[in-house]
């Protein structure tokens, strides 16, 4: 029997994170496919990830490019009690691999990805957000070369002033860490994060964290 997530049916399971799913998904009366990531509420603290898929959602919905993954519906399920219990955000389905598994080859391929990357965050930024954590695993690359950036959970207007220090450790502008007596400055999102993750993806080290062969997950 076909999973189903909502009224769509499930073709392939795409990753997993920390509190979510991503499934290709397939609508059965128009046959058109999209990618949709499942948040199904376990403890308390999975609220922050619905939170996040909530932001994702209001965030894309002010950007249409080439370059951008498209997110087109949010549903939240509540209980009885109107305690939120899952969501599922439907996606544009990208076709591809992470920047970290898909490197350029040559100087060339690489100047295009730091054009058409540059061409995505510069209409984030131009529509007056930033991307927050923009590195090598939520740019997805395919064959023909072509792009999108990806995963706008931490994304927020320019200039927003947050609880905590959000993004990956080796993709923080350093000046924002330093600043850890100084609330306003270090929690600030700035555009200088976006323009220094993008500039680390021609760095080996920089795309497997640091180090090679290690990833650091997002600080939530």
């Amino acid at each position: 029997m076909t999973q189903k997530l909502l009224h769509y049916d499930v073709i392939d399971r795409l990753g997993a994170g920390a509190a979510s799913t991503i499934y290709a998904v397939v609508d059965p009366k128009t046959r058109k496919r999209y990618a949709m990531k499942h948040v199904l509420r376990k403890t308390d603290k999975d609220i922050r990830y619905i939170e996040q898929m909530q932001q994702e959602y209001e965030v894309s919905l002010h950007f249409n490019h080439p370059v951008i993954r498209k997110c087109y519906d949010l549903k939240i399920h509540k209980s009885m009690l109107l305690r939120v219990t899952e969501a599922f955000l439907l996606m544009e389905l990208v076709e591809g691999r992470p920047l970290d598994e898909s490197m350029p080859r040559d100087l060339i391929e690489m100047i295009d990805v730091f054009i058409k990357v540059a061409e995505g965050l510069r209409a984030m930024h131009q529509a007056g957000y930033v991307h927050a954590d923009i590195k090598p695993i939520n740019i997805m690359r395919n064959q023909a070369g072509e792009l999108k950036i990806i995963d706008f959970g931490q994304s927020c207007k320019s200039g927003t002033i947050k609880e905590r220090i959000q993004g990956t450790p080796d993709y923080i502008a350093p000046e924002r860490g330093a600043a850890a007596g100084d609330a306003t400055h270090r929690h600030l999102q700035p555009r200088r994060d976006d323009v220094l993750g993008a500039g680390g993806q021609d760095d080996p080290d920089a795309v497997h964290g640091g180090q090679a062969g290690r990833q650091r997950p997002a600080v939530a």
